[in-house]
């Protein structure tokens, strides 16, 4: 890449829990899913939970199920920390930027420290 910085700039859940913090960026083309891309780390990932704001809740159960799905394989505790204000109050939690923030956290705390090798 020449020098030239990679900036991740994520305002979907999905990104924030999962695409933006990998050195996979692809995108798919018709002969497959993401086949035309490259393996590069982003310099810099700009997180901001008050982004999904606009998103349905479709769209942030999409991000909530990647972070549960790291979090199954990784720690119990983690799975508590997403699912307990899940089963009170599903809207409040989906709207809550403080929850979304813990989810985005409790990513990154757990994905980065297996990246940083790769520098």
């Amino acid at each position: 890449y020449r020098g030239i910085t990679l900036v991740h700039i994520t305002t979907t859940m999905m990104g924030m829990t999962d695409a933006a913090i990998d050195f996979k960026q692809a995108v798919n083309h018709h002969r497959g899913k993401n086949l035309l891309g490259s393996y590069y780390p982003a310099t810099n990932i700009l997180i901001d939970p008050e982004t999904l704001q606009t998103l349905s809740e479709r769209h942030i159960l999409n991000g909530i199920s990647e972070a549960l799905k790291h979090a199954l394989a990784q720690s119990r505790e983690t799975v508590e920390a997403i699912v307990r204000p899940l089963e009170k109050d599903i809207h409040a939690a989906l709207s809550d930027p403080d929850y979304l923030e813990l989810v985005c956290r409790e990513c990154i705390d757990h994905k980065v420290p297996t990246l940083i090798h790769y520098k």
